[in-house]
């Protein structure tokens, strides 16, 4: 057969095309591709089973362990994660065992994440890899409740998931800050069960904290308010033993002794009397100095003591719920206590409120080295205490940490004439230059708002105001401390003081009837600041005005608890129509904490009206 020219050409083209793809076909070797040979005989083989979380759901941040087994031998691998846009991220590397097996350790950075383990192939093996495995962290739940009756009581947490080794504290709000109750380990149980000395009855706010575990955060659960009432009629006993039967008859002199809770063992101690118009009252209040430091009834282990008599105040809670506000607010200490029934050389004296003694230490009234704790009283020279008067009329002793060196009276006259210089300049108001520079504002405006929601007496910066002084020229207020007369004592019929609920006391008001030296003190001129005011009104809306609410809220189980001790106490000191004029506001000690209920409450609602 002939072909024509055309027809050869044609044959020609086809030939030039075949060839053509037989050279790309070529090109798509596995050699070409970046495959060697071996593994380009041998297939992928399935995914191997996905890795074992241990523990399969962490702890934000917990580090854990994945393991499993690809294949059965030993080759290098690699822990991978997905990412957001679905790739892969190495992070980790290493080598299976002989039989194939793998374990790394790798941190859950987020709450859900998404592993695999890849085995690159090799000359002799093909790749593998596992199929993924999604592990989500675990939120942290906790809470607490309380069992028992006093003086036996536990406060029972749990804390999910439970990692064994990771250390628990049992903490507790006091004086604006959480300590540490006790510390323990916890065991495969999220129950641990936390024995708690009897807190007296007064509603206090714990917590659980756990500290990190394995790379995991620490652990803070929420507050929560447990009330450890007991049943009326059980408050604890203390009995005083002085030697000899030595009658307590003087405010300077200790007399020797010992003393015992319940059925304790009797310590030694020294025991006088204490206070000023208090002291000379029929029912006697007392200092209490113990020759070795002890906790008692749960309290911090200290040394000095005091037994508040509460005699003027015929529902006994007057103090108790001022401690309650002030111990939630900004003031660094507030004096904790416990009511218990005392009897003294074989005689039942009543109900008395046993309470931690006003003093500079690290745990208490916290001073900067050369600091000084002063006091606002009156009474300074008559009492024969060291103290010095201010150039605005203001009287000051030194309470402590002991007799302070001329070098400290000094610089205290010092920092106190150049704050008042301040505080009563034409400049006061300079946030700079005035006397904003000199206090710590927020104690003052908490001591501030504790003392005028009670309208307490004394606290006119007539005595028991308690105020430090920093060596760099600096005040801070607190603690507070005597509440007696307060919250609708009538003092006479010329001077109401604090009968209504209405009305200011602490700051001008030409309405009150003041005590007679001190119209002009500190905070009665600080008040008229309008960013100090601001201050105060912002620290009732966020602090103290809530803590009264819980306050008013407690009392009536509070006086269920002192109930029983409270009518014998009546019977004592009482029965006789014994009672100072305008402390009277029932016919029992029920009634009376009715009164303060209503009181507080009426008063809580004026101030809010003022300051919310």
């Amino acid at each position: 057969m002939r072909w024509t020219r055309a027809q050869n050409n044609g044959r020609m083209h086809l030939r030039r095309r075949a060839l053509a793809v037989l050279c790309a076909v070529a090109l798509l070797t596995p050699v070409a591709l970046g495959f060697s040979p071996a593994e380009a005989a041998r297939p992928e083989p399935a995914p191997a089973a996905a890795p074992r979380a241990t523990p399969a759901a962490p702890l934000l941040g917990e580090r854990f362990d994945v393991t499993g087994k690809i294949g059965s031998s030993t080759r290098a691998v690699k822990l991978q994660r997905r990412s957001s846009d679905g790739s892969w991220t190495t992070v980790a590397s290493g080598t299976t065992t002989r039989t194939g097996r793998y374990a790394f350790v790798t941190r859950a950075r987020s709450t859900t994440v998404v592993l695999r383990v890849l085995a690159p192939a090799t000359s002799e093996k093909a790749k593998r890899r596992t199929g993924a495995v999604t592990v989500t962290t675990t939120a942290e739940t906790s809470s607490l409740s309380l069992t028992g009756n006093r003086p036996t009581l536990t406060v029972v947490s749990t804390l999910s998931p439970a990692r064994t080794g990771r250390v628990l504290r049992l903490q507790v709000l006091r004086g604006g800050s959480w300590r540490t109750l006790a510390e323990k380990t916890q065991t495969s149980s999220p129950t641990q069960g936390w024995p708690l000395a009897d807190p007296g009855g007064r509603p206090q706010q714990y917590r659980l904290v756990a500290l990190g575990f394995d790379g995991s955060a620490p652990y803070v659960g929420t507050a929560i308010a447990l009330t450890p009432y007991p049943a009326p009629g059980t408050l604890p006993r203390i009995t005083l033993s002085t030697e000899g039967a030595k009658p307590v008859a003087s405010r300077e002199e200790y007399v020797s002794g010992t003393l015992q809770v319940d059925d304790g063992a009797a310590q030694p101690m020294q025991i006088k009397g204490r206070g000023n118009s208090t002291w000379a009252m029929p029912k006697k209040p007392y200092r209490i100095k113990l020759a070795t430091k002890a906790g008692l009834l749960g309290m911090p282990e200290e040394k000095d003591w005091v037994l508040l008599a509460n005699f003027a105040d015929r529902s006994a809670l007057r103090t108790w719920t001022a401690f309650g506000i002030a111990a939630k607010t900004s003031l660094g200490w507030t004096p904790d206590s416990r009511f218990v029934d005392v009897t003294l050389n074989g005689i039942d004296i009543g109900l008395y409120q046993l309470t931690e003694q006003i003093e500079a230490n690290k745990d208490k009234v916290a001073l900067k080295a050369g600091g000084l704790l002063l006091e606002v009283d009156s009474r300074y020279v008559e009492n024969e205490e060291p103290g010095f008067t201010s150039p605005h009329g203001m009287p000051l002793a030194f309470k402590d940490p002991g007799e302070p060196t001329e070098s400290q009276k000094s610089d205290v006259g010092a920092s106190v004439s150049a704050f008042e210089t301040a505080l009563y300049g034409p400049d006061y108001l300079d946030p700079v230059t005035g006397y904003a520079k000199y206090v710590d504002l927020d104690s003052f405006a908490d001591w501030y708002l504790v003392n005028e929601l009670m309208k307490n007496l004394d606290s006119d910066f007539w005595s028991s105001v308690f105020v430090s002084w920093d060596p760099a020229g600096t005040f801070t207020m607190g603690p507070v401390w005597d509440f007696d007369f307060s919250s609708g004592y009538a003092r006479t019929s010329t001077s109401t003081c604090c009968a209504s609920t209405q009305g200011w006391w602490l700051r001008f008001d030409e309405g009150a009837k003041r005590q007679a030296t001190h119209n002009t003190h500190w905070l009665t001129r600080m008040i008229t600041d309008p960013a100090f005011l601001a201050r105060v009104e912002q620290r009732w809306r966020d602090v103290v005005g809530p803590a009264t609410g819980e306050a008013i809220d407690g009392l009536a189980a509070q006086q269920a608890l002192i109930a029983t001790s409270a009518a014998g106490d009546r019977a004592t000191w009482h029965a006789d129509g014994q009672s100072l004029p305008g402390t009277v506001h029932a016919p029992d000690q029920p009634g009376e904490t009715d009164y303060l209920i209503s009181w507080l409450t009426a008063r809580r609602a004026w101030m809010e009206s003022q300051l919310g």
